[in-house]
């Protein structure tokens, strides 16, 4: 089966009809988006709705495939699913989602006709892909201000995607090897970013307490500045009007 890769990116041209646009992406692409509209057509039926556009809202533009253990399986707890089926339902949802972000005047059921006519979207799934289009585009104008802000976000440096981490012991043979003196736990870490240069690296316990302390401390220096630029950004929202 195709899965598109961190570095593979699906660009759908604004200016273009939105059948000439479809028509442009890759024929093993619309393949895999086929079986990942057919999942998200089933979780629509289950109810799940509300779920995933929650989910593709909040979400920063990280691929799906540098998605942590954790935060995928959290997300398939959340919606009922398995956990390896969260990046392919999620690249229907992001498809669907970029789609109406970047036609303004496409409409759910343009969306739905196109997809059917060149394949991606199987005619059993219209119905269940049509509610979901509707609750996007009824969510167009925020998720419009979520990828602008996702965009200046990150410009310029590349961005971090991911951090897994597998926890080592690692032992302290006697000078004949036949016997362990002593184990010291270490931590492999992972770093993803968006370009091609991830970073591999080890750390010591004290130096996780050290990150979790910093990184506790930069998360409450951004939210003061949230709820300050939150301030001012709804005044100069009033002040348009």
């Amino acid at each position: 089966m195709f899965m598109p890769d961190k570095e593979q990116s699906i660009y759908l041209d604004p200016s273009l009809p939105i059948s000439e646009s479809f028509a442009t992406l890759p024929a093993d692409f619309k393949t895999f988006l086929r079986g990942a509209f057919a999942l998200l057509a089933a979780l629509v039926a289950t109810g799940k709705t509300p779920e995933l556009v929650a989910q593709v809202s909040s979400d920063e533009g990280e691929p799906w495939s540098t998605l942590s253990r954790s935060a995928a399986n959290a997300i398939a707890s959340q919606l009922g699913i398995e956990e390896d089926r969260v990046g392919r339902v999620f690249s229907a949802a992001m498809f669907c989602s970029a789609a109406f972000v970047n036609q303004k005047g496409l409409t759910p059921e343009e969306f739905v006709s196109a997809g059917v006519r060149l394949g991606f979207i199987a005619e059993a799934d219209n119905r269940n892909v049509l509610l979901f289009a509707q609750a996007i585009a009824a969510n167009r104008v925020s998720l419009t201000d979520t990828n602008k802000q996702n965009r200046l976000v990150h410009t310029l440096l590349p961005s971090f995607a991911a951090f897994h981490t597998v926890v080592d012991l690692r032992p302290s043979f006697t000078e004949d090897g036949t016997a362990i003196k002593f184990t010291v736990p270490v931590i492999i870490a992972h770093i993803v970013n968006d370009s091609t240069d991830d970073v591999w690296l080890q750390m010591s316990k004290k130096q996780v307490e050290r990150l979790i302390s910093d990184m506790q401390d930069v998360l409450r220096k951004l939210e003061v500045l949230e709820r300050w630029s939150g301030g001012r950004n709804r005044q100069e929202r009033g002040s348009d009007d």
